[in-house]
């Protein structure tokens, strides 16, 4: 059906003309009095107004929201203890984070809803209880930290976790001197290792108890005891004992009040053997000083043992290699170890080479300068002087001849004593005599000669 033309006063504008009646074409040219209404009113219509209340959450969707924030708090349990290996106190603590920020979010959501318009009471209801789980979880939780950390410190010590025993019961509150915990465990830690005979650990634990929890009560006492078994029982196995340590804590507990008058006797047998042993370690390190502070602590505290003869000889062979090395480094301060040996160990091989040495002659020499040579003096040493020039006189014990070209000598074999030291030369028709070492006021000094060591009495100018 073909449209009809648009005639002229029609209220409608022709925006088209229509030269034929088959195709559209350009716009005609309007006569100039062509009047053209507007639309009508009517045709235009204000915008729709659309409100929106949000629908009621189905019982499932409750059901699911409140099972899967259940499910969020445990598996943040879950990843604390497993993925990052915190203890039970730590996931408590994040899992009573976790159902805090629920329960916050849980709030906010039902106050937007109520405030929306959703005010039924089953909403209401399932909000609240959801609220209230969450928070009661979450404060739970946090108020079990504390008493996780006892309830795990117990669990690992049942189970041997020694360390992380102690580390929990420190974060439940417990601390030196008083943890009576702490104590046991470090003696439970330190008898497993005695069993293995794991000497130096077992008595790193027992040591940790008596040094630093000495008001545990009987864990403290059964450290004592036990640190002085795990020392015992390593000294008769031998290796690399600490004796130092060792021998510290076995004279401890020998002289505490839980060791009896027995109890001492069979401590102190086994002390004794602790001191041997380690001054002879200290011996043949060389420590002869330190070695003879233990040999001879045994013969002093224990006269009875079987190892204070042992000390006695151990001592004088330790005092005669410091005589030997102070020989040749300080001779004169080698004469009290030799007197010291002569007198207190009189009766060992080491006492008596002491005594003969203590004994021995020895040697003088020294220089004379400025000598005459033709002929040389004699060099004498005189126990008796008579210095008077009318009757120059002297005891003629030991001679020395003068080396022309050096003017050194020496007098071999001396006895020890006090001697003057005076020439003689022979002239031929006269006998010229000289002392020659003398004292600031001019008179005749005696060389003395001592124990041990050689005597250099040093240059004269003749």
């Amino acid at each position: 059906m073909r449209n009809p033309r648009p005639q002229r006063g029609d209220n409608l504008p022709v925006p088209y003309g229509y030269p034929n009646d088959d195709q559209p074409t350009l716009p005609m040219q309007q006569d100039a009095h062509l009047r053209y209404d507007p639309l009508p009113a009517d045709i235009y219509s204000a915008p729709t107004q659309v409100s929106f209340t949000p629908g009621p959450f189905s019982p499932f969707l409750s059901a699911g929201l409140f099972a899967g924030a259940l499910a969020l708090v445990a598996l943040t349990y879950i990843a604390v203890e497993l993925v990052f290996g915190g203890d039970w106190s730590d996931g408590a603590r994040a899992a009573g984070g976790m159902a805090l920020a629920l329960a916050a979010t849980t709030l906010i959501v039902a106050m937007v809803r109520y405030i929306q318009g959703r005010h039924a009471g089953t909403t209401l209801g399932l909000s609240a209880l959801m609220l209230i789980v969450l928070l009661v979880v979450g404060v739970g939780s946090l108020s079990q930290v504390q008493g996780l950390h006892l309830a795990q410190a117990r669990s690992f010590e049942r189970s041997g976790v020694y360390g992380g025993a102690i580390q929990e019961y420190a974060l439940y509150g417990e601390s030196a001197p008083q943890s009576a915990d702490i104590a046991r465990v470090y003696d439970e830690w330190g008898a497993s290792f005695l069993a293995k005979h794991q000497y130096g650990n077992a008595a790193a634990r027992f040591g940790i108890v008596v040094s630093q929890y000495d008001k545990s009560g009987q864990p403290y006492a059964l450290a004592q005891q036990k640190l002085y078994t795990t020392y015992a029982d390593w000294v008769q196995a031998g290796g690399n004992v600490p004796y130092a340590s060792a021998i510290n804590a076995i004279a401890s507990y020998r002289t505490s009040a839980a060791c009896d008058q027995s109890c001492q006797s069979k401590v102190g047998a086994v002390e004794a053997e602790a001191r041997y042993l380690y001054g002879a370690q200290l011996a043949k390190a060389n420590q002869f000083t330190a070695a003879i502070t233990q040999f001879t602590s045994v013969q002093k505290l224990f006269p009875k043992s079987d190892y204070a003869k042992q000390s006695y000889q151990s001592a004088a062979q330790a005092y005669w290699s410091i005589g030997q090395g102070q020989l040749t480094t300080s001779c004169a301060s080698a004469v009290p170890t030799y007197q010291t040996l002569a007198k207190s160990y009189a009766n060992t091989p080491d006492g008596a080479k002491a005594r003969t040495a203590l004994s021995a002659p020895q040697s003088v020499s020294g220089t004379v300068t400025h000598a005459p040579s033709n002929p040389l003096p004699t060099l004498y040493l005189a126990k008796s002087l008579n210095p008077n020039a009318n009757n120059f006189s002297f005891s003629k014990d030991y001679s020395a001849s003068l080396n022309s070209k050096t003017g050194a000598f020496t007098f071999k074999n001396v006895k020890q004593g006090s001697y003057y030291f005076v020439t003689e030369r022979d002239l031929g028709t006269q006998i010229e005599y000289t002392y020659l070492k003398y004292s600031q006021n001019g008179k005749p000094a005696p060389v003395t000669v001592g124990p041990l060591c050689p005597v250099n009495i040093g240059s004269y100018n003749y």
